[in-house]
């Protein structure tokens, strides 16, 4: 049989906030400030000091930054050329 103490402490309601999700330890605005620094050029180790999180919390928030493939432009190119002059090889 547990004890009173001990029952209460598996009854045990968690507070739910807004800017927290369950079970995280990083708000959302967190997250969000560091997907956005995801997006510029700076490494996943600067970010991570200048949010004091660590590299590990930043490589995993990288999952969900969106960042588009860009189209390359079609390019005719030619790959040898053979030309009729007098005046050398080139």
């Amino acid at each position: 049989m547990l004890s009173n103490s001990t029952n209460n402490l598996l009854n045990l309601k968690y507070e739910s906030y807004d800017f927290l999700p369950k079970y995280h330890r990083i708000t959302n605005r967190l997250a969000f400030y560091i997907c956005t620094e995801l997006k510029k050029t700076k490494s996943m180790k600067e970010i991570a000091m200048d949010t004091n999180v660590s590299i590990s919390s930043v490589m995993s928030l990288f999952n969900y930054v969106n960042y588009g493939v860009p189209k390359l432009a079609s390019v005719l190119s030619i790959d040898e050329f053979k030309g009729n002059t007098v005046a050398g090889k080139y």
